[in-house]
């Protein structure tokens, strides 16, 4: 009994998030990876808030193929109660049939983790509208083949919107990638978002950077590359968003 439902709310909800992009045509950010995602996101997040942007991620833990629909709609899970399923369905539907596009409303920017295993089940939520950024973070050792080949798949099915592929990720760099908006991070001078002379200081690190021809230098109180890794990226999804 359990398994059906669970396979109805996903239909209901996927059906209904798909409908919700469509509509209301909200840009689209997606982080995957195992290592590092809930950090970009966050960061990400917050940089695009902080420059006055209307933006959202998905709560923490909704990165599944309920959970992302549900985030995408803005809407809490029910749980084990029935009753509040059947009523977060109804405000889903609500939201598609009555809830109005003003003229002067600010676009509305959604900042999506998703899991690995999900890569497949996620596509079709997009089938309306592209990702306009699409972010491959860290990998684990234990990254399998066919999960490599899924992550190449989407590349090739999102080249459209702006792929961002860790290029110290050896298991990812051997891919064979379209090289048309595909923008490699790291901390190799062939990178076009990188991060150089790192040092460490007393509550932190310090560092240069070029994100895309941006060039400066920042200072965080967190320690570890990956601190690095999320700052980058928000910085490259913040200059994307001022130039559009």
């Amino acid at each position: 009994m359990k398994k059906i439902f669970r396979k109805m709310a996903v239909f209901i909800l996927s059906w209904q998030a798909q409908f919700y992009i469509k509509k209301f045509k909200p840009e689209i950010i997606l982080v995957f990876g195992q290592i590092n995602r809930s950090n970009i996101k966050e960061e990400i997040v917050k940089d695009l808030a902080d420059n006055k942007y209307k933006v959202r991620g998905n709560l923490k833990g909704y990165n599944s193929e309920i959970g992302v629909p549900l985030s995408i709609l803005n809407l809490q899970a029910g749980f084990s109660s029935v009753f509040k399923w059947l009523k977060l369905f109804f405000n889903g539907f609500n939201k598609l049939l009555f809830k109005k596009i003003k003229s002067n409303d600010i676009k509305e920017i959604l900042v999506l983790e998703v899991t690995i295993n999900n890569l497949k089940d996620i596509r079709y939520l997009f089938k309306f509208k592209q990702p306009n950024i699409v972010i491959f973070s860290d990998f684990d050792a234990n990254f399998s083949k066919k999960s490599q080949e899924s992550v190449k798949g989407l590349i090739g099915f999102w080249v459209r919107g702006s792929a961002i592929i860790l290029n110290e990720d050896l298991l990812l760099s051997e891919l064979e990638l379209p090289k048309n908006k595909i923008y490699k991070f790291g901390l190799s001078d062939k990178s076009l978002i990188r991060a150089y002379n790192l040092q460490q200081i007393e509550n932190g690190q310090k560092f240069k950077f070029n994100v895309n021809g941006e060039e400066g230098q920042a200072n965080l109180n967190k320690f570890g590359v990956h601190a690095v890794w999320s700052y980058l990226i928000s910085r490259f999804a913040s200059n994307y968003y001022k130039k559009i």
